[in-house]
C-alpha cells in the first residue's frame, strides 16, 4: 500500500515538476518571439503604406520623340520616374496623382472590392533612335533597371510582330510571348482580344500582364 500510495501521488507531481520546467524553457524562447510578432504588428502599417508595384511598369504610344510608361500600385501616393540616356538615371519626372480603380475580385456580386492606383508618366522631346533607361520609385522602393528606344527619324528596314485574340488562356499566351524577344521586334501589334471582358478589371493581370511579363 505504501508503495501504490508514493507511486499515486508523487509521480504526477514529479510530471507536473517536468511540465514546469518544460513551460519555462519554451517561454524563454516564446517572449523573444512574441515580442518580435508585436513589433511587426506596431510597424504594420509603415510598411504596408509604402505599397508595392503589381503591373508594369510598362511602355505605350511609342514614337520618335515620345514614350508613356505606366505602373499600377496597391497603394496610392506620389512616385518618381527616373529616366535618362545609356544608364543614367539623371532626369525625374514626378507623379503626384494616380488614377484610382475599384475592382471585384470574382463574378460574384459579394465578391471583395479592391482598389488599384494606375501611374502614367508622358515622356517628351526624347532623342530619336537613342536608348534609353528608367526606373520608377517611390518611398525608397525602387523598380528593376527596364530600357526602351525611340523610333529612328528613318529606318528602311525593320522588325515588328503581329498577333491576336491572346485571351483566355495566359498559358499559350506566355509560351508565344516568349518567343518574342529573338525576334528582335522594333514594336509589337495585338490586335485583340487582349482578355475575355475588357471592362473586368481583374482579368487584365493573369491573361495580359503576366503572360508579357519581360516583353512589355
Amino acid at each position: 500500500m505504501s508503495a501504490s500510495f508514493s507511486l499515486g501521488h508523487v509521480t504526477p507531481a514529479r510530471r507536473a515538476l517536468g511540465r514546469i520546467r518544460a513551460m519555462r524553457k519554451d517561454w524563454k524562447y516564446a517572449l523573444p518571439a512574441a515580442a518580435l510578432a508585436l513589433a511587426a504588428f506596431l510597424l504594420s502599417p509603415l510598411i504596408i503604406t509604402r505599397g508595392t508595384i503589381t503591373k508594369g511598369p510598362y511602355l505605350v504610344h511609342p514614337g520618335k520623340t515620345t514614350m508613356t510608361i505606366m505602373w499600377e500600385t496597391d497603394k496610392p501616393g506620389e512616385a518618381n520616374l527616373r529616366f535618362d540616356i545609356g544608364e543614367a538615371l539623371d532626369q525625374k519626372l514626378t507623379v503626384a496623382a494616380p488614377a484610382r480603380i475599384e475592382y471585384s475580385d470574382g463574378w460574384w456580386g459579394d465578391a471583395p472590392r479592391l482598389k488599384a492606383y494606375l501611374y502614367r508618366a508622358a515622356l517628351k522631346n526624347l532623342r530619336p533612335g537613342t536608348k534609353y533607361s528608367y526606373q520608377v520609385e517611390r518611398e525608397g522602393l525602387k523598380s528593376r533597371l527596364h530600357h526602351f528606344t525611340t523610333f529612328p527619324e528613318k529606318a528602311d528596314r525593320f522588325t515588328f510582330i503581329v498577333y491576336g485574340d491572346s485571351r483566355g488562356n495566359p498559358l499559350v499566351h506566355g509560351m508565344l510571348a516568349s518567343q518574342f524577344e529573338k525576334h528582335s521586334p522594333t514594336f509589337i501589334i495585338n490586335t485583340g482580344d487582349l482578355v475575355d471582358v475588357g471592362g473586368f478589371y481583374e482579368e487584365w493581370g493573369p491573361q495580359y500582364f503576366e503572360p508579357l511579363t519581360g516583353v512589355i
